[in-house]
C-alpha cells in the first residue's frame, strides 16, 4: 500500500470514529443544557455555545461493516393478563422495579370469591361433622348388630332344645311358643340391624360424595381467588404497568410485562453472502462482541438468512428496532456508522426513542450532519472535536427519550469566541459489559 493511501486509509478511519461520536452530540447537549436554554429564553444573551463530543482516537484499520436493521427482545418475557373481570386491590411495585420469583407484585379485589369460599368452607364443615357422627353411629350399629346375632344364636338353640324336649312330650306348649317367639324377636333385631348399617352407609356415602363435590367447589374458588394475585413468575423487571388501585380491569387485559433484561435476543435478516456461522462474533449498538449461541437458519423464500444471538447488558433495554453493525472481531470501535458515512464524513446516525413506554423502548435511525474540525490535545490526550448544527427542530422534546450508547465519551463545550476547547469531562453514564463471546 502506498503512503499515500495509508494516509487516506487512517483518515478514513478516524474520521469514521468521529462520525459516531457525534451521534451522542445532540444528545448530551440537550440533555445537559437544556434548562440553560429555557433560562435564556426571551432575553437577549450571547450566541449560544456550540455543543462538541471529543473521544480519544483510536488505533487499528477499520474493516468493512455489514449494518442491519432487527428486533431486540429479552430471552425471557411474560406478558400478564387477567382472565377475571375486576377491581385493582393493591399494586405491590413500580414500573420498572426488579423483582424476585415468586414475589407478590398485584392483587385485583377478590372479595365476592373470598365470600364464596367462606360459605362453602362453612357447609363443608357442616357436612364433615354430620360425617364423623356416623362413622360414630356405625360403629355401635355394628356392635349393636354383633350383641343381636349372639343373642339370635342364643335363641335359636333354646329353641331347638324346647322342641327336641316337646317331640318327646317334656315341655308345655306354651313355653314352645315362647321360645319361637323369642327367636323370631331376636331374627327381627338382626334383620333391623343390618338395615340400619347399610342405611348409614349409603347416607355416609351420599355425605362423602357431596363433600368430595364440595372440595373441588373450594379447589376452584381458591383457584378463582389466586387468579386475583399476580406473582413474578422469575426474577425480572416490571414493565408497562399502568393501573390504578381502584380501576376495572377486564378479562383479557393486559396488566403488565415481566422481563429479564439479562440476557436479550436480536433477531435480524442478513445476506446469505457474510456466511455467518455459529460462533460469529458481532457488536451491537456500542456492546463488546457477541458470539451467536444459534444455529443460522436459512430462510426458505429469501436470498438472506435469519441469525439469532443473545448477550448480556446491564443497562436499560434498548427496546425493539435497533441498529447493528457485522464487523470483523480485530476492530475495537466499530461503532454505529454506515459505509456512506465513512467515505462521505459529514452524516453520523443516531437512535430516536419513538415509544411510547418508560420501560421498553422503540428506536428508529435517525440521519444527522456532522462537521469535523481535526484534533485537540487535553492532559496529554489527543482528541476529535466534532460539532453537529442538524438536530431535529424538536429535538429538545425528543432528548429526555433519547438514550446514550457508548461509555466514556466526554463532553465539551465551545464559545463561539473562544480560542481553544474547554472540557468539562462530564462522562456519560453506562456500563461496557462484555458480551457472552468475550471472556
Amino acid at each position: 500500500m502506498s503512503s499515500r493511501l495509508k494516509r487516506r486509509h487512517a483518515i478514513v478511519t478516524t474520521l469514521g470514529v468521529l462520525a459516531v461520536i457525534a451521534v451522542t452530540a445532540g444528545v448530551s447537549y440537550f440533555l445537559l443544557n437544556g434548562d440553560e436554554q429555557k433560562k435564556g429564553r426571551g432575553q437577549k444573551s450571547e450566541p449560544a455555545a456550540k455543543f462538541v463530543i471529543t473521544s480519544a482516537t483510536t488505533k487499528g484499520n477499520w474493516q468493512p461493516m455489514h449494518p442491519t436493521i432487527g428486533l431486540v427482545e429479552p430471552a425471557l418475557y411474560l406478558d400478564v393478563q387477567t382472565t377475571v373481570t375486576a377491581k385493582v386491590q393493591h399494586i405491590h411495585v413500580k414500573p420498572g422495579e426488579k423483582v424476585k420469583q415468586g414475589q407478590l407484585l398485584l392483587t385485583l379485589d377478590s372479595s365476592d370469591a373470598e365470600r364464596e369460599l367462606r360459605r362453602l368452607q362453612a357447609q363443608r364443615m357442616e357436612l364433615a361433622a354430620n360425617q364423623s357422627i356416623m362413622i360414630r353411629q356405625q360403629a355401635l350399629d355394628k356392635e349393636l348388630l354383633s350383641i343381636s346375632k349372639k343373642q339370635l344364636q342364643n335363641a335359636k338353640k333354646s329353641l331347638e332344645r324346647m322342641q327336641m324336649l316337646d317331640s318327646k312330650n317334656l315341655a308345655a306348649k306354651t313355653e314352645l311358643e315362647a321360645k319361637e317367639d323369642e327367636y323370631n324377636i331376636r331374627s327381627q333385631s338382626v334383620a333391623q340391624a343390618e338395615f340400619t348399617i347399610r342405611n348409614h352407609e349409603a347416607l355416609r356415602q351420599q355425605t362423602q360424595a357431596s363433600l368430595t363435590q364440595l372440595d373441588i367447589s373450594i379447589e376452584a374458588q381458591q383457584s378463582m381467588i389466586e387468579k386475583h394475585r399476580f406473582h413474578a413468575d422469575f426474577d425480572g423487571e416490571v414493565a408497562n404497568l399502568d393501573l390504578k388501585v381502584g380501576q376495572q380491569v377486564g378479562a383479557g387485559q393486559s396488566l403488565f410485562t415481566l422481563f429479564d433484561r439479562n440476557e436479550l435476543l436480536f433477531k435480524t435478516l442478513v445476506a446469505s453472502e457474510l456466511a455467518l456461522e455459529d460462533g460469529a462474533e458481532i457488536q451491537y449498538a456500542g456492546v463488546r462482541y457477541s458470539r451467536l449461541h444459534t444455529d443460522p437458519v436459512r430462510m426458505a423464500n429469501s436470498a438472506g438468512q435469519r441469525v439469532w444471538f443473545g448477550f448480556q447488558q446491564e443497562e436499560r433495554l434498548l427496546g425493539n428496532y435497533v441498529y447493528a453493525s457485522w464487523v470483523s472481531p480485530a476492530v475495537e470501535n466499530s461503532f454505529l456508522i454506515t459505509d456512506r458515512a465513512l467515505h462521505d464524513f459529514d452524516r453520523v446516525y443516531y437512535l430516536q426513542d419513538i415509544a411510547d413506554s418508560d420501560e421498553l423502548h422503540q428506536y428508529r435511525l435517525v440521519e444527522s450532519q456532522v462537521t469535523l474540525h481535526g484534533t485537540t490535545e487535553v492532559n496529554g490526550e489527543e482528541y476529535w472535536v466534532a460539532t453537529s448544527e442538524t438536530l431535529p427542530d424538536n429535538a429538545k422534546l425528543l432528548s429526555s427519550r433519547l438514550r446514550p450508547l457508548y461509555a466514556g465519551i466526554k463532553v465539551t463545550t465551545v464559545k463561539p469566541t473562544a480560542d481553544e476547547v474547554e472540557v468539562e469531562n462530564v462522562k456519560m453514564e453506562r456500563s461496557r459489559g462484555n458480551g457472552p463471546g468475550r471472556g
